[in-house]
């Protein structure tokens, strides 16, 4: 994706994807949050005081802001303090967006220990830990194939071309997979394609 708005930006890959795991964290404990604060009722109670607003779920969130900024930024200014030259090296850059990402783990990690005290969560790990591997090893094997028979062409009408059949493979690759492994999946496809077989006849 970098490469097509520019080839330059292909260097700060490792900075995407930080930023982009830790987006996801952060939606994630946002929700996390947000179930918790509804479940508190300090701000019904006529007669609640500051100390027990201070120790409800409503604090919570914004606490958790204030220290996630604190780290965030204030290891901003460690590697501004740090780098003098003007142009910062990428390796100086993708530090910042891992640790803004190790920052996150732990709140949210947290987050999942306060949300299964108060909600029952049936989560099938079996069903989701197939999927992680598969969705890991179908990306690794794409960008392995990527990395040999991909042709990095600077014009993107003739990059998009030459990228097309590995993200079809990946894709087809995928979904092959978790038809054969989850039976879900495979009653799915076996629907799905039963209703475009009706469609077509």
């Amino acid at each position: 994706g970098l490469f097509m708005l520019n080839p330059i930006y292909v260097i700060a890959s490792p900075v995407v994807i930080f930023l982009s795991l830790r987006a996801f964290l952060a939606a994630l404990n946002s929700n996390f949050f947000l179930g918790l604060q509804g479940l508190d009722k300090v701000d019904v109670e006529k007669k609640s005081t500051f100390k027990d607003y201070a120790k409800s779920q409503l604090m919570l969130n914004p606490t958790f802001q204030l220290i996630r900024s604190a780290i965030y930024f204030g290891s901003l200014a460690i590697i501004f303090s740090v780098e003098t030259d003007k142009n910062f090296n990428i390796e100086l850059i993708s530090l910042w967006a891992l640790i803004g990402l190790l920052v996150e783990i732990p709140l949210t990690c947290y987050m999942i220990h306060l949300v299964k005290k108060q909600f029952t969560l049936d989560l099938q790990w079996s069903s989701i830990t197939k999927y992680f591997l598969t969705c890991l090893g179908v990306l690794g094997l794409t960008y392995f194939l990527m990395q040999e028979f991909l042709v990095f062409e600077e014009a993107i009408f003739i990059f998009l071309p030459n990228l097309l059949p590995f993200i079809i493979f990946g894709g087809v690759l995928y979904f092959g997979i978790t038809i054969i492994i989850d039976k879900r999946a495979k009653n799915l496809a076996t629907k799905i394609f039963a209703e475009i077989n009706s469609k077509i006849r």
